[in-house]
């Protein structure tokens, strides 16, 4: 445990954290009952479970930017031309019948 004091001289972000888990450490029979405090004050002190997260959310973005990027050369491949696609316009989409103009 540090002083309790922050870097601007109030106390420090987990302070309060420590308090809870030292209150309860102090008044319970065993430790055991206090291990959720002491999980959030360590949580607050290193950030693992953040940090777990966070990895993971990249990860997961990482891997799904992949199966894009596949997915987009494999219709590139298909498509046989080399033509510049912006999205805008749906390739797989049929012409649609434009009605004729009658003669009168």
């Amino acid at each position: 445990m540090a002083s309790g004091f922050g870097v601007n001289g109030g106390p420090s972000r987990c302070f309060s954290f420590w308090q809870d888990f030292r209150k309860c450490y102090v008044s319970s029979e065993s430790p055991a009952e206090c291990s959720l405090l002491r999980d959030d004050y360590l949580e607050c002190l290193h950030h693992t479970k953040e940090l777990e997260r966070a990895n993971k959310i990249q990860n997961r973005m990482i891997e799904v930017q992949h199966q894009e990027s596949k997915r987009a050369r494999d219709i590139a491949k298909a498509g046989g031309d080399n033509a510049l696609r912006l999205g805008f316009i749906d390739v797989n989409e049929s012409p649609k019948d434009t009605p004729q103009e009658s003669q009168v």
